[in-house]
């Protein structure tokens, strides 16, 4: 007995002994090592940056402690990190700010031992600003009336510009400008519809960028004419994400703009446009009556319209009737009728195929829906007077109802019909 015992001891101290040499030799005890996942050379950044929201991960490898600086402290004006120091694997994140320089720029977050030897780095290059010069909604042009007055252009740019008016003209004139916008004088036009460019030129290096926009004047066959620059509610978004207000909360001086709707909870005012309708609610919006006209005339409406698109893509019904308040009767592709709080009122319907992009950019970074031909409709009305207003519907039915049928409009002018 005493024999196997001191046998069966011996065999449990090998196997001691054996399991220590293995664990040892699991210990990596050799040099220091820093590893990344999923990192492999430089890291590009847009130059829009990384906000500190949306901060980027990265997953640790190491046996050590190791701590965190940039390479080149100057570099704290742009580049952050988070966290400062770690003992073997971890994780550390980073966020960018925008580049608004117009040079590429880089930056090494590095990852050092105690002593300061540098195991490895982050390596963010960041691309450079694109100088820019972009009139809003420069690229259908400004209607003027013929009774002249002040024009006002918005501008947006990253580099500083100057205007001018071409071909020289003695009825149009720049009176200011400011860092978001031209101010243009026009005389009264009692000649036949002119037309005259605004462009806008950088200075100093940026010579080369430009911007330009055709400005007309109509004759007297206008009537009437909006563009809704008047009209400055919400916020510069991706339409998907809901950026208008509705019309209870614009201001008195947008309201007295004229215009009116039936149903003020589904007209929504945005930044140079208005929106009808929600979800499962079909709105209106009425313009002022046409004060110009002293007797039974034939008229020409054109505006334009998109549909809206969800985030994820799912685009509504796009549906727009378009009918006549008072004296007038339509004339277009398509006539019936639509009932609004109780009348019912001709009309013409339209079907835009225009879609902005949703947050999967389908139709590229710098697509503009406004700018697309079929954004573009027109009808007649014959007989229109003083009294004749235009009342635009955004769907098939007014009101409640089920179904989604948003749409943006913008840019609605009358005009005497050519013979």
């Amino acid at each position: 007995m005493k024999i196997k015992n001191i046998f069966l001891m011996g065999m449990v101290l090998t196997g001691l002994l054996t399991f220590s040499s293995c664990k040892d030799n699991d210990d990596n005890n050799g040099d220091p090592y820093l590893t990344f996942d999923n990192i492999t050379g430089t890291i590009n950044v847009a130059q829009a940056g990384i906000t500190k929201a949306k901060r980027k991960s990265v997953t640790v490898r190491s046996n050590s402690y190791w701590k965190v600086a940039l390479a080149n402290p100057a570099d704290s004006a742009w580049l952050h990190f988070f966290i400062d120091e770690g003992q073997d694997d971890g994780i550390i994140q980073y966020w960018v700010d925008a580049n608004k320089t117009f040079d590429p720029r880089e930056g090494k977050i590095n990852l050092s031992t105690e002593s300061g030897t540098v195991l490895n780095s982050l390596d963010i290059q960041q691309a450079a600003a694109v100088p820019v010069i972009t009139i809003t909604n420069g690229a259908n042009g400004f209607t003027a009336t013929p009774e002249g007055g002040e024009l006002k252009i918005g501008v947006t740019s990253n580099i500083t510009w100057t205007a001018a008016l071409e071909p020289s003209v003695t009825w149009a004139h720049i009176t200011a400008t400011t860092a978001d916008s031209v101010f243009i004088k026009l005389d009264k036009n009692d000649e036949d519809e002119r037309t005259v460019n605004l462009t806008l030129t950088g200075t100093g290096a940026q010579s080369n960028v430009t911007a330009s926009a055709l400005i007309t004047q109509k004759d007297e066959s206008l009537i009437f004419s909006d563009n809704f620059d008047w009209l400055q509610e919400g916020e510069k978004k991706a339409y998907y994400e809901y950026p208008e207000v509705k019309f209870a909360s614009w201001t008195e001086a947008e309201k007295a703009a004229g215009w009116t709707t039936f149903n003020g909870a589904n007209v929504f005012g945005g930044l140079g446009y208005f929106k009808l309708g929600k979800t499962n609610q079909f709105g209106d919006f009425e313009s002022p009556a046409l004060t110009k006209l002293t007797k039974p005339t034939n008229v020409t409406v054109s505006f334009q319209a998109i549909g809206y698109v969800s985030s994820g893509g799912a685009k509504d019904n796009s549906v727009i009737k378009v009918a006549v308040i008072g004296p007038g009767e339509v004339s277009g592709d398509e006539t019936g009728t639509v009932d609004v709080d109780g009348a019912t009122y001709r009309c013409v319907r339209f079907v835009t195929t225009v879609f902005p992009n949703s947050s999967k950019v389908e139709n590229g970074e710098d697509y503009d829906p406004w700018a697309q031909e079929a954004s573009h409709f027109s009808f007649d009305i014959k007989g229109a007077t003083a009294e004749t207003k235009i009342m635009f519907v955004g769907g098939d039915v007014w009101g409640a109802a089920k179904g989604k049928n948003r749409v943006l409009l913008d840019n609605v002018m009358v005009v005497r019909t050519k013979k």
